[in-house]
């Protein structure tokens, strides 16, 4: 996948480059002052709760539906009157991956530790819900961002020290963005052993072996550990991450004390969009801007299954998105 670097050319010819510029810009002001709360205080808790629940199921931050959801309904609604009750902000623990994005050629092109677009737009995200729950509840809310990097290294080998210095670039970034008074990480390096897990990890069974894996299965295995894998291979990484996800799930437990989201949803927590428009997970591959059907810009997540589709260019944004993030790639669809 050679990457074409902008030239002047592709872009500017068609205004695009000009529309991809006045997109961020429209995206980076929900990062800018933020609006006072004209909440009445005081209000019941329950009341506050439903109020909020209604923000997080809506199209714009999940992709569930209002209907889809009601079975998540009691649980977030306790969780969050407690902290109303106490009036104090309502906390949510967001999954924003094991700290490094799956690569879009394996054998080609390596996993990538670095931060971009995608977390910027999940941060943006963020931030717009904040601001909306501010509008119902004075004290808003706040955001730990769950980075499950021994989630990452026991299952395809990701190293501590890269998956760690994405951490610190995504630190960098919340404070590029001035955001830390309401959003923070959640690191299970920082929180637990690699002894620790390792013992939890190996009293774990795993009873859910696959009698076959599937050819999608296989590339997905694939593009995580950044190269080509057998079957026999795929089938072990799959049971490592069931494993894995087990032990994480047990230990954050203990430390949790809040709405735990996910970008998608499972069967114990609400999904919570990344970018506009997404159902899907952000470290499965890198979010670039395209053309929408209308003819205007909107975000997509490459992934090794569709990259092929487009001519990737890198896009100088340095004047315009945070110093961590001086370019981004457009999408341009091959015709």
């Amino acid at each position: 996948m050679a990457l074409a670097r902008t030239d002047g050319e592709a872009l500017e010819g068609r205004g695009t480059r000009s529309h991809i510029r006045t997109y961020l810009r429209e995206a980076m002001e929900a990062f800018g002052p933020r609006p006072e709360s004209l909440a009445e205080a005081n209000q019941p808790a329950r009341q506050v709760s439903e109020a909020i629940f209604s923000l997080l199921t809506s199209q714009r931050f999940g992709h569930l539906g209002r209907q889809k959801s009601l079975p998540y309904r009691s649980a977030v609604l306790e969780r969050m009157a407690s902290n109303v009750r106490q009036g104090e902000p309502v906390r949510f623990y967001y999954d924003l991956g094991p700290g490094y994005h799956a690569s879009l050629r394996p054998g080609v092109l390596g996993r990538r530790f670095d931060v971009g677009l995608a977390e910027l737009f999940a941060m943006r995200q963020v931030m717009l819900f904040c601001n909306a729950v501010g509008e119902v509840y004075a004290p808003g809310a706040k955001f730990c961002l769950v980075i499950d990097n021994l989630c990452g290294l026991f299952t395809n080998d990701a190293p501590l020290a890269d998956s760690e210095l994405y951490v610190s670039h995504l630190r960098g970034l919340l404070r590029e963005l001035d955001i830390v008074d309401r959003v923070s990480l959640l690191v299970e390096s920082e929180q637990f052993s690699v002894r620790d897990y390792q013992t939890l990890y190996d009293s774990i069974i795993d009873e859910n072996l696959a009698a076959e894996i599937t050819p999608a299965e296989q590339e997905n295995v694939s593009r995580f550990m950044g190269g080509p894998c057998t079957i026999q291979e795929a089938a072990e990484r799959m049971e490592r991450y069931r494993r894995a996800t087990s032990a994480t799930e047990t230990l954050l437990g203990g430390v949790v004390d809040g709405v735990r989201l996910t970008q998608r949803a499972s069967p114990h927590t609400l999904g919570f969009r990344s970018f506009p428009g997404g159902d899907q997970r952000i470290q499965v591959g890198e979010l670039a801007l395209t053309e929408s059907a209308k003819g205007g810009i909107k975000p997509v997540l490459l992934t090794s299954r569709n990259v092929g589709r487009f001519v990737l260019r890198v896009v100088d944004v340095a004047d315009v998105l945070p110093p961590s993030i001086p370019a981004i790639r457009y999408a341009d669809p091959r015709v």
